[in-house]
């Protein structure tokens, strides 16, 4: 997985896909993180997109991601 693993290659991300009848379970386990407060923030931003993907996994649109910026912004 390259979601930051060259700034933060000590923080493991695993990633499993298991059956779940006629749907696939996707399980996100990502540890070494130096804080509740990081866990929190993480956790967030996971959910975030985790619950996007799902979506987009069914077909569906998620519309515009209100975390990315549009053309022209900064964050």
């Amino acid at each position: 997985m390259g979601l930051g693993e060259r700034r933060h290659p000590r923080r493991p991300r695993e990633v499993t896909l298991e059956p779940d009848g006629e749907d696939t379970l996707l399980r996100l386990v990502h540890t070494g993180l130096p804080s509740p407060e990081a866990c929190a923030g993480h956790s967030e931003g996971w959910h975030h997109y985790l619950d996007r993907l799902a979506v987009r996994a069914r077909g569906g649109d998620p519309g515009p991601d209100r975390w990315t910026p549009g053309p022209g912004e900064h964050r």
